[in-house]
């Protein structure tokens, strides 16, 4: 089996050789099965989309399902960024696909996933079903509400661990009605909940885990079955992964073990599917064709830790969108916020400014809980904001600009990261009574990656560097 999860939009030709992460993967897959003679299974574990390639942010999620529907994949699960774009894209990557979509616990009007699927491979008859974890909320933090309102979750209410009386039918049904020799969760609930399901469910014999991110050498060993993951795609070019498990069935007796695992560099390989990175290259020059031209000069690397660096930019920037905005409030996180990656010395372009800054929509269908309001609040509000005490942890910090003098009689214009906007209690010891509401409409919202490329293009144009006022070359 190969399989990969959390490739997060991740399409454009960032490896070496000018290819595609995609492509790769299809040229790698198709060996293999060559190889194999067939006896190979190609899965994908979920969160396909949001984040990573301009393409994909630009296209609101259709060019990764073009190109994601020509890898040629067996059977995928929906994620919960896959959810990013609105119901109707859901619905769409539902519907007509070339492989089995998955969303076994999941249930809402017009949704086309299945519950399970199973595939004869060489003389074995395989069961997959795939587990979806919990929507998330502005603030970051899973909530047990229907996704868009819309697709509920199936689970036992008296189930502590929600998923596993779930898991449970769903391997009764394969077994005893479907007449499976091997049962395989294609999961995207994250390695603790993942876990659980090795340990309880009797007749599960492996879980593809995705969610966390987390690439696991080897396997998990459980009472019942094992569990792998391949990781995510975020990150350097060395992240992107594809796992390659190996499993022994005994067709009599219904059962399976794993015989080796292992997570592969894509940048390691030297597989490329000429076809399929044709297809990349036409589609991202469609959606994003000036994603890599430079906009502008970063005059020496920093990243998330670099906080003195960064806040002094994003300032500049959040002012260059919302030139009345008369304070300013945000997470300066160094792991987990507003930063992500790293911006290097030289000329950049504005796919490096959304790997820096990328954002996360949610809840699901909504704008990044990192991107900015502005809002019109009273001076008194404004007053209690400012003095307020700020909760702060190592690498949690706030970061907060206020106007030099406030009258409590006036009004003002604040540009607000969503999060503190959402959650308060994150930010501040004691949330005053004249907090702001967020507004009722949040499409007016602005991305940080957008503010950035915005505010670099103008910096490129003025030959001056990003982050600071240092000469470089006009762009």
């Amino acid at each position: 089996m190969l399989h990969v999860g959390d490739v997060h939009g991740h399409v454009h030709s960032y490896l070496s050789g000018s290819r595609s992460p995609l492509s790769v993967l299809r040229g790698f897959a198709e060996r293999r099965r060559f190889e194999t003679g067939g006896r190979a299974l190609f899965l994908d574990a979920g969160d396909d989309l949001e984040k990573g390639s301009l393409a994909e942010i630009r296209s609101r999620g259709e060019a990764t399902l073009h190109l994601v529907d020509r890898l040629g994949l067996d059977a995928r699960t929906l994620g919960n960024h896959d959810f990013a774009w609105g119901l109707d894209s859901v619905l769409r990557q539902t519907h007509d696909k070339p492989y089995a979509v998955l969303a076994s616990n999941l249930r809402g009007e017009g949704l086309s996933a299945r519950r399970s699927a199973v595939f004869q491979v060489g003389c074995a008859r395989i069961g997959v079903f795939g587990l979806v974890t919990n929507p998330y909320d502005e603030t970051d933090d899973r909530i047990d509400a229907p996704y868009l309102g819309a697709v509920s979750q199936e689970h036992d209410p008296a189930d502590a661990d929600r998923y596993v009386g779930v898991a449970t039918r769903l391997v009764r049904e394969l077994r005893e009605e479907q007449a499976v020799d091997a049962v395989i969760a294609l999961d995207h609930l994250g390695l603790a909940r993942d876990r659980v399901l090795v340990d309880a469910v009797p007749g599960l014999d492996l879980v593809i885990s995705a969610h966390d991110h987390v690439a696991i050498a080897g396997t998990l060993p459980g009472r019942h079955g094992a569990l792998v993951s391949s990781g995510s795609w975020l990150g350097a070019r060395s992240d992107a992964r594809v796992g390659e498990t190996t499993l022994e069935i005994d067709v009599d007796k219904k059962a399976a073990r794993v015989l080796s695992s292992v997570n592969l560099r894509l940048e390691e390989l030297g597989d490329r599917d000429e076809g399929l990175q044709a297809e990349v290259d036409r589609v991202v020059s469609c959606f994003a064709p000036d994603a890599e031209k430079p906009i502008v000069d970063v005059d020496a690397a920093f990243g998330p830790l670099q906080v003195d660096v960064w806040a002094p930019l994003l300032d500049a920037a959040v002012r260059a969108r919302f030139p009345e905005a008369d304070a300013i409030f945000y997470e300066a996180w160094t792991w987990g916020g507003i930063v992500r990656g790293d911006l290097p010395r030289g000329p950049i372009g504005a796919q490096a400014l959304a790997d820096f800054a990328f954002s996360e929509r949610q809840k699901a269908g909504g704008p990044g809980f990192t991107a900015f309001e502005q809002l019109e609040i009273s001076g008194t509000a404004m007053r209690d904001l400012c003095a307020a005490t700020l909760r702060e942890a190592p690498g949690r910090r706030m970061h907060r600009v206020c106007p030099s003098e406030i009258v409590e009689s006036a009004r003002y214009r604040l540009a607000i990261e969503r999060r503190p906007l959402h959650a308060p209690h994150l930010a501040l010891l004691a949330v005053p009574k004249t907090w702001p509401a967020p507004p009722a409409d949040e499409s007016a919202a602005v991305e940080v990656m957008d503010l950035l490329i915005d505010y670099a293009k103008a910096r490129g144009a003025a030959c001056k560097a990003l982050e600071r006022d240092a000469p470089a070359p006009c762009r």
